[in-house]
C-alpha cells in the first residue's frame, strides 16, 4: 500500500475528527494570563508537544507493540488512568467516538473488521483509536508519531487564532518554525512510565468549565 496519500489527508484539518471544539487547555491557558507576547505562545506550544513524548506518545508505541488484540485493554486502562481531568476526559472519549466513525467510513482496508466492532466494550480514547487505526493502515510508527505532534501543533495554532492570540499569517510562520522540530523521540518510555509533566496545562484544562465565556468545550 502506498502510504503517502493517507498522509496527505490525514494532516487535514478539515477532517471532521471532532478536535475542532477543543483548545487542549490553550483557551484557559491564554484567559489566566500564561502567556502575552508571541514568543511567551511559542514557548507554551512548544511545552504542549513535549509533554506528548511522554504522556501520549509511549501509548502509541504500545499499540504498535501488541502481540494480539488482548494487550488492547490493558493499554486503555492505563491511559485511562492517566487523564485526570474531567473535560480532557470527556473530550479525548468523544473524539475516540468520532474518529472510528470516520475511519469506518472511509478507509476500505477495515471493511472486514471495523474499529467500532474493535472497540465496542472498550473505552475508545482518541490517541489509542487513532494508534490502532494507524497500524491498520500500514503506516509505520515513526510516521504516525510524527502525524501525532504535527496535528496537534496544527491544532493549537488554529485555536490560538480563532481565539485572536496571533494573527493568521504569525501563526503559520510560527506553525513553519516549530514544525521542524517535530520528529520521533529517541527513547519512548513504556506505556506504564508515561506520565504528564506540565501541571500548569492540567491546571488549565481544569479551570476552563469556569471562565466566564469561552469559544472551545474544553
Amino acid at each position: 500500500m502506498q502510504a503517502s496519500p493517507y498522509i496527505a489527508h490525514l494532516t487535514d484539518s478539515a477532517l471532521p475528527t471532532g478536535g475542532f471544539a477543543f483548545s487542549n487547555g490553550l483557551e484557559s491557558a491564554a484567559k489566566h494570563g500564561f502567556f502575552n507576547t508571541p514568543d511567551d505562545l511559542k514557548s507554551y506550544i512548544q511545552a504542549f508537544l513535549k509533554q506528548l513524548h511522554y504522556s501520549e506518545i509511549p501509548f502509541v508505541s504500545a499499540v504498535y507493540e501488541m502481540e494480539s488484540l488482548d494487550d488492547l485493554k490493558p493499554i486503555l486502562s492505563e491511559y485511562d488512568a492517566t487523564v485526570l481531568i474531567p473535560e480532557a476526559h470527556a473530550a479525548s472519549i468523544n473524539q475516540g467516538k468520532a474518529w472510528i466513525r470516520l475511519a469506518d467510513h472511509i478507509y476500505d482496508e477495515l471493511r472486514d473488521t471495523p474499529i467500532k466492532q474493535i472497540f465496542q466494550d472498550k473505552t475508545p480514547h482518541y490517541i489509542i483509536t487513532f494508534a490502532y487505526t494507524m497500524t491498520r493502515l500500514e503506516i509505520d510508527l515513526e510516521t504516525t508519531i510524527n502525524l501525532l505532534l504535527y496535528n496537534s501543533l496544527r491544532d493549537q495554532i488554529s485555536a490560538a487564532i480563532r481565539l485572536g492570540i496571533i494573527g493568521p499569517m504569525d501563526a503559520h510562520a510560527m506553525q513553519v518554525a516549530l514544525s521542524k522540530d517535530i520528529k520521533m523521540p529517541q527513547s519512548i518510555p513504556d506505556y506504564r512510565e508515561a506520565s504528564r509533566n506540565l501541571p500548569l496545562l492540567d491546571i488549565a484544562q481544569a479551570n476552563h468549565q469556569h471562565l466566564y465565556a469561552k469559544l472551545f468545550q474544553n
